[in-house]
């Protein structure tokens, strides 16, 4: 039981922020299938990360100096995508949380494909929390944030709160818990203790996608410490399973 609540937030690290709905731009096209480059994970900070050098930096500064339970991080490429579409649909892809709803992945638990996310939407605030529909951008803005509630296997409600920011070159996308995450009434990740950095590197006509993420947690941390963390390896071909159904279907109009 919690070896797969460790592999369900393996995966989540991994797709919460990557891009997952349709852009608009010319004629109708298929989103293009990720090319897979570089993935690990890790429970101490590796000497050498994938991310490209542009964004060493931010990358170093995000990360701090903070200990951390586990953490993963994903290097893939969307080849060709700016043959049709430019940095504004790839910021509104990265807005289209609603498409979550209905994610699947392999459960090692049950030996069988289950629904990871049965529901996802933004909501207004955390005082406010009505479905309302994902916010799309008419151009290119320097800043902005939102509030993604999502219904989610284990997890029950998890409110994400989800800042953007376009420096005019790079996108970057920044994901963390607003509350304490639960395992039915166990308090698993207090607040603001899982976190996604995504980032969107455009590469003549690609995009390189750089995601990054870590996880606190005292209760995992002893898990780990009892010698669980060997079944992760298994977790990211489950995970890489999970992440193309994400871009099964997508249309780029």
């Amino acid at each position: 039981m919690f070896l797969d609540i460790k592999k369900t937030l393996i995966i989540l690290t991994l797709l919460l922020s990557i891009p997952h709905t349709g852009v608009s731009a010319g004629d109708p096209h298929t989103f293009p299938e990720p090319n897979l480059l570089e993935e690990k994970t890790f429970s101490h900070l590796p000497q050498n990360l994938s991310y490209p050098k542009a964004i060493e930096e931010e990358v170093r500064h995000w990360l701090g100096t903070d200990e951390f339970t586990l953490g993963s991080e994903i290097l893939y490429q969307l080849k060709d995508v700016l043959l049709y579409a430019d940095i504004l649909d790839v910021f509104n892809g990265l807005l289209g949380y609603s498409n979550m709803k209905g994610l699947t992945y392999y459960s090692e638990r049950d030996k069988g494909i289950r629904t990871l996310i049965d529901d996802s939407y933004r909501v207004s605030s955390p005082e406010d929390r009505a479905p309302i529909a994902d916010l799309q951008l008419g151009e290119l803005i320097s800043e902005t944030s939102i509030f993604v509630q999502q219904q989610m296997r284990d997890f029950g409600k998890v409110l994400w709160e989800i800042q953007y920011r376009y420096d005019g070159e790079y996108l970057f996308v920044y994901l963390t818990n607003f509350e304490p995450i639960y395992y039915g009434i166990f308090k698993i990740i207090d607040a603001a203790q899982f976190s996604v950095m995504l980032t969107a590197v455009p590469v003549k006509n690609d995009i390189i996608i750089y995601q990054i993420g870590t996880v606190k947690s005292v209760g995992l941390q002893f898990l780990t410490n009892l010698g669980f963390g060997a079944t992760l390896e298994e977790s990211f071909y489950h995970r890489m399973i999970a992440l193309k159904a994400v871009y099964a279907g997508t249309q780029i109009k």
